[in-house]
Order: structure tokens, then sequence, then C-alpha cells
């Protein structure tokens, strides 16, 4: 059995909600403000709910307290400013431009362009 538990994230859902343009552009602009509103808010939840899951997890693998029954009273090691930077160097340096590479020149712009920025991640470094 598992004796340690390294905290360090390195996994990722998306999710895309998409709506054609025309359709949209014909959309009550009270509809499209909703929409947009809601969104917004289930994106705030989603990030939330995801931390807070986290921890549970992180608690009921460790030492708790854990709201599902006995805490698994594994030792918890947490990543270092060291590991975070080797991960970012990973995600630079291999990751994203192997991604690069199987994705295409005009994909991996498009992406730098928009996840890229929001993340400050480039995909052509």
């Amino acid at each position: 059995m598992a004796k340690h538990l390294y905290t360090l994230p390195i996994s990722y859902a998306t999710a895309v909600y998409l709506v054609d343009k025309d359709k949209w552009a014909k959309m009550d602009p009270a509809a499209r403000d909703f929409l947009q509103a809601g969104i917004k808010q289930m994106e705030t939840d989603a990030w939330k709910l995801n931390e807070e899951e986290g921890a549970v997890g992180i608690a009921c693998n460790t030492t708790g307290p854990c709201p599902y029954g006995l805490p698994g009273g594994m030792k918890r090691f947490d990543p270092s400013p060291e590991d975070m930077r080797l991960l970012r160097q990973a995600m630079l340096e291999t990751v994203l431009p192997r991604w690069a590479k199987r994705c295409g020149e005009a994909c991996a712009k498009k992406w730098n362009d928009t996840v890229g920025k929001v993340a400050k991640l480039n995909a052509t470094n």
C-alpha cells in the first residue's frame, strides 16, 4: 500500500461551450448576457469545486479530517518551489513544443493567441 502522497497537480480537464456565430448574433442581447453570466458563474463554481475536492482528497488520503471515513494515514509531501520551476520548464521545453508540432503551425499560433495568453505559456518557444 502507498505510504506517501505527493500533491503536485499534473492533470487537467477542459470544457468548451460553443454556439453558432450567426445564431448568437440573432439572439436577444438579454439572452446573450444571461448565458454569458451563467457560464462565467459555472466556471467560478467549477474552479471552487476543484479546489475543495482536491483538499478533501488530500485530507482523506493523509491525516484527515475525512468526511467519507477514516483517513488513509499517508505522509503528505508538497511540491517545492524548485519542483514547480521544473514542472514549468518541462511544460515549456517538452510538452508544449511536442504538442505544437502535432497540432501544426496555425493551430499552435491560435492556441498561443488565446489560451496561451491567459495561461502565460507559449507553445512555440
